[in-house]
């Protein structure tokens, strides 16, 4: 059976804070992962250590039925370490960012939700990677992929009474049919309208 072994280990550190409508969340990590080529070569780390920030920040306003959502995560330098034809090489992957942020808007006593957002913020695609060739002090530099590229979303949800609840006024939590629809506008589609990929589900909530 060709299964990996795969073990991280490190720190975490979190903070929030809630006022009123505003809360707010940060956290910093220094995550080490297992390499298994330590195993059999001792001038290889036993795990690889790379740092994470995160920062999200959400804004709920009940008196005008809205919701302002922010996300933020700084992806520290990554390396590792692989062997090809019994030699062991050395990889980077260099920092990158990620930033996300969406708007929700409730309609007809919060029975309706409209939310538009942005994935991606900075388009970051591709990020550069390096790799020792012939010994850790010799590099080649190349790119990987990370995501497709900034893109705009859009999103409708519905919340429909059901069940025996719905004729009962004495009900604090009837039964509700959430239908939801999303669609996705990718500014890396070949097409100029974008490319779009909908979906749509039945949610029961009891």
């Amino acid at each position: 059976i060709n299964i990996g072994e795969y073990s991280t280990f490190g720190n975490q550190l979190n903070a929030g804070i809630n006022y009123k409508g505003l809360s707010v969340n940060t956290g910093i990590s220094y995550i080490g992962r297992f390499n298994n080529l330590a195993r059999s070569y001792d001038d290889v780390p036993s795990y690889n250590f790379s740092p994470e920030y995160r920062f999200n920040m959400m804004y709920s306003n009940s008196e005008h039925s809205y919701s302002v959502a922010f996300f933020f995560k700084y992806n520290g330098k990554r390396n590792g370490f692989f062997i090809s034809e019994d030699e062991i090489y050395e990889s980077l992957i260099e920092a990158y960012n990620q930033m996300d942020c969406n708007v929700t808007k409730k309609f007809f006593n919060n029975s309706i939700f409209l939310t538009i957002g942005v994935k991606n913020i900075l388009n970051v695609q591709d990020v550069v990677s390096t790799y020792g060739t012939g010994g850790v002090h010799s590099d080649n530099s190349g790119s990987i992929s990370m995501n497709w590229g900034r893109s705009v979303f859009c999103g409708l949800k519905f919340k429909i009474p059901w069940g025996p609840n719905t004729q009962t006024l004495n009900s604090t939590k009837p039964s509700t049919v959430a239908f939801q629809c999303f669609s996705d506008f990718s500014t890396r589609a070949v097409y100029i309208i974008g490319k779009s990929i909908g979906a749509c589900c039945f949610d029961r909530h009891p």
